[in-house]
């Protein structure tokens, strides 16, 4: 399948690219985006990483045949972009080499102790993910396994520098992957991150790469030929006119994409009141959506059906392309939306709230207000989260999806809905920071049975309180329309 299978229907091109954005971009002009935390220039790696990822595939596909001598089983202990690739490939590619792999990326005693009761720790492989070496699930998450696990069932991968390099080093770990640093999360699939989980699923990195390599070819063609420039720009063009809400549309074998497409354009586009709100596993709607929708499609025969939308091709063939094109797109889109696509304000001042409230105590007496008051009257050009602080599962996520089911049919509003703290890393930037209004519940499901976080002084339990007590505050400093609830009052209206 050839990667220029995408097409984008419903342009009046009102926003046309300025003449020479491409270059800029390849060339890391900085003043190309808004200003913001972090330089742009500093920010741009992943522009290089379908060439310069290829140097490392021989020592990576070495790495992962060694392993299967004495491992069964690979757990990634990662949070957002370190996290959402591998997920991704795992769900694209599973089964394809004699290792498989999970990610876990949440702090609920519940969800860690059914990963922990389905493994044996001495025939796993956990991959400690973290860019800035320091992330609190992340570690947490380590001090809780290296209790079961000897150091050398352990891997991490970091920037230069950090403390968990040095963690790595001194507790001799069977490997210490150190990224370029100039790349931001978000932006990091195709490298490190992605590749080393790529490659214990026995993924063909080559091939991976090479889509990667042929797409950034495409995207530096200054014109409508380039896949990249035509679809940031229409995204951009339609959120700048009210269309913010870009509805995904995938076939069941892609599901996972979705999500990991969601925290790029969520965390890139969503600040300073502005932003494209992906919204991704929503219900279809057969009674017709408002004026504040945009669409894209990705399946293996995907074209533009309801308008205005976008239409990517995916197939395992041309998925390393398919990454390149959403994320150079999305970097036009925030460069035409004036913004600075590489930098995460309102990500930071959730994790200091979520610190605050660890040092407080604050969640332990959790609020039950009544989702049905907080959803009423809520209409097109809202968007309405549902943000539970609960384990993944299959259970848990039907209950979801009956809550999205029941404010879709009855107010056509867009819904995004995220699992706790693993959307703090992704959608929370946009939930905070993006276009309004915003009707934020935050659920919490206090654990019945609870897990120590050695050498911390706290629990998961504590700590996933604190985390759904700091979104609440941060979201409420933010000036959303924020209520709180027990995840079993939700669920009962949920099913009702």
């Amino acid at each position: 399948m050839s990667l220029l299978e995408w097409g984008v229907d419903g342009s009046p091109a009102a926003m046309a690219p300025p003449t020479g954005l491409v270059e800029r971009v390849w060339a890391r002009d900085p003043s190309a985006w808004g200003p913001g935390e972090d330089d742009p220039a500093s920010r741009l790696g992943w522009l290089d990483l379908p060439a310069t990822m290829q140097e490392q595939i021989d020592d990576l596909t070495a790495f992962a045949t060694e392993a299967t001598a004495d491992i069964d089983h690979a757990v990634l202990l990662g949070m957002g972009g370190s996290s959402l690739a591998p997920e991704m490939l795992a769900q694209i590619y599973g089964g394809r080499g004699r290792i498989s792999l999970e990610v876990l990326d949440s702090t609920h005693p519940a969800q860690i102790a059914e990963v922990t009761s389905r493994i044996d720790p001495t025939r796993t492989l956990f991959l400690v993910s973290s860019k800035s070496g320091g992330t609190i699930e992340t570690m947490s998450l380590y001090r809780y396994f290296r209790r079961l696990a000897p150091p050398d069932r352990f891997a991490a991968i970091t920037d230069p520098g950090t403390s968990l390099q040095a963690l790595g080093e001194a507790e001799r770990f069977r490997r210490v992957f150190i990224n370029p640093p100039d790349i931001g999360g978000r932006y990091s699939a195709l490298s490190l991150f992605g590749l080393v989980p790529a490659a214990l699923l026995g993924i063909d990195l080559g091939a991976l790469c090479a889509s990667a390599s042929a797409a950034a070819d495409e995207c530096r063609k200054d014109g409508g030929s380039n896949p990249g420039l035509a679809i940031g720009a229409a995204l951009a063009e339609w959120a700048d006119a009210g269309r913010n809400k870009l509805t995904f549309r995938t076939s069941a074998d892609l599901v996972s994409l979705g999500d990991w497409a969601e925290q790029l354009i969520a965390e890139s586009t969503g600040k300073e009141g502005k932003g494209i709100a992906p919204i991704v596993g929503e219900p279809v709607l057969e009674a017709g959506y408002g004026p504040d929708r945009a669409f894209a499609h990705l399946s293996r025969d995907a074209s533009p059906v309801e308008t205005p939308s976008v239409a990517l091709s995916v197939d395992a063939s041309n998925l390393g392309g398919v990454l390149f094109v959403w994320e150079f797109a999305t970097a036009i889109a925030g460069s035409l939306l004036g913004i600075n696509a590489f930098d995460q304000p309102d990500v930071e001042s959730a994790k200091r709230a979520a610190k605050d409230a660890l040092a407080s105590g604050a969640g332990a007496e959790w609020p039950t207000d009544d989702p049905a008051s907080f959803f009423q009257g809520v209409a097109p050009g809202e968007l309405a989260c549902l943000l539970a602080f609960a384990p993944r599962s299959r259970r848990t996520e039907a209950v979801m999806l009956a809550a999205r089911t029941k404010l879709v049919a009855s107010s056509r509003v867009a819904t995004s809905t995220g699992f706790g703290p693993r959307y703090l890393h992704s959608i929370g930037q946009l939930h905070k920071g993006g276009p309004e209004p915003v009707r934020a519940l935050v659920i919490l499901d206090t654990p019945t049975e609870d897990l120590p976080i050695p050498d911390s002084g706290y629990s998961f339990g504590r700590l996933i309180a604190a985390q759904a007590a700091g979104d609440a505050s941060a979201l409420d400093t933010a000036g959303r329309s924020v209520a709180r609830t027990t995840w079993a009052a939700f669920e009962s209206w949920a099913r009702t």
